[in-house]
C-alpha cells in the first residue's frame, strides 16, 4: 500500500520533467523594446495614498490594444555585488523603509492606446515612493 501511494505521489511530479511546446502562429509575432525614464510624477490624490506617472507611448496602437499586449519591467541596476536586471511588474513592497516608517507599498502598470501608467498605492503616504522612482527606467516590450 505504501508502494501505491509514494507511486501516486511521485507520478504527478514526473509529468513536469518534460516539456513540449507547439509553436502556433502567434509565437511567431514580433516584439519592440522601448526604454523611459520616469520624470514628475503626473498626479497625486490629495491624501498622498495614490500617485501615478502618465507616458505617452505612441507605438501602442489599435493593433496592439486589439491583438497584442505590453508588459513593463523596472531596471535594478547593477551594484557591486549583483548585475543589472529587470524586474518585472507589479512590485510590492511589504516592508519598505521610509521617512513615515515602515509602509507598505505597491506599483503597479497599465496601458491603453497611446499611453501606460505607472502607478502608486500604500496604506498611508507615497512620498517616498514617488522621489524614489524619479529617475527610474522601464523597459516595455510591446508584442504585436
Amino acid at each position: 500500500m505504501k508502494k501505491i501511494l509514494c507511486f501516486l505521489l511521485i507520478l504527478p511530479l514526473t509529468s513536469c520533467l518534460e516539456i513540449d511546446v507547439d509553436k502556433d502562429e502567434s509565437s511567431d509575432k514580433d516584439f519592440e523594446n522601448i526604454f523611459i525614464t520616469l520624470g514628475e510624477i503626473s498626479y497625486v490624490s490629495d491624501d498622498k495614498t495614490y500617485a501615478n506617472y502618465v507616458v505617452d507611448v505612441e507605438e501602442i496602437n489599435d493593433d496592439i490594444m486589439e491583438d497584442g499586449t505590453v508588459i513593463a519591467y523596472l531596471e535594478r541596476p547593477a551594484s557591486e555585488d549583483t548585475p543589472q536586471r529587470w524586474s518585472q511588474f507589479p512590485q510590492y513592497c511589504l516592508n519598505c523603509e521610509s521617512a513615515y516608517g515602515t509602509i507598505p507599498s505597491f506599483v503597479y502598470f497599465s496601458y491603453g492606446k497611446g499611453v501606460i501608467r505607472v502607478s502608486l498605492r500604500s496604506e498611508s503616504d507615497i512620498s517616498d515612493a514617488t522621489k524614489w522612482l524619479k529617475g527610474k527606467k522601464i523597459k516595455l516590450t510591446i508584442i504585436e
